[in-house]
């Protein structure tokens, strides 16, 4: 595998549900890559539907250079008034995954 995945830390946790969310993301290339990254954060506002999910950050993070890296995603809460009102409160997700020349290759799986 070309990049590896080392760790996820929640910053500002606990924090307020309006408040902004952070993540550091520290990861490893085992070589160079030609194209940027593509990390996605996703808010789950259903789980009876994925047409509730909320993009709450996509960004592309590149030159992808053999190493270990880390940098900070940061994003805006979820828009409540989005969300069904039979979910607002109670279990949900928030989703972070990563793509190369579109192929998603970091998702957690059920």
């Amino acid at each position: 595998m070309a990049v590896s995945v080392l760790s996820v830390k929640v910053l500002q946790n606990p924090a307020p549900y309006t408040a902004a969310m952070s993540f550091e993301i520290e990861y490893e290339a085992s070589q160079n890559l030609n194209s940027d990254l593509v990390w996605r954060l996703v808010y789950v506002g259903s789980a009876d539907s994925d047409r509730y999910d909320q993009e709450l950050e996509n960004v592309e993070v590149g030159p992808v250079t053999q190493g270990n890296f880390k940098f900070v995603l940061e994003a805006n809460p979820p828009n409540p008034a989005l969300i069904p009102s039979d979910d607002i409160v109670g279990v949900t997700v928030v989703l972070l995954t990563c793509s190369y020349r579109g192929n998603e290759f970091i998702r957690p799986q059920p």
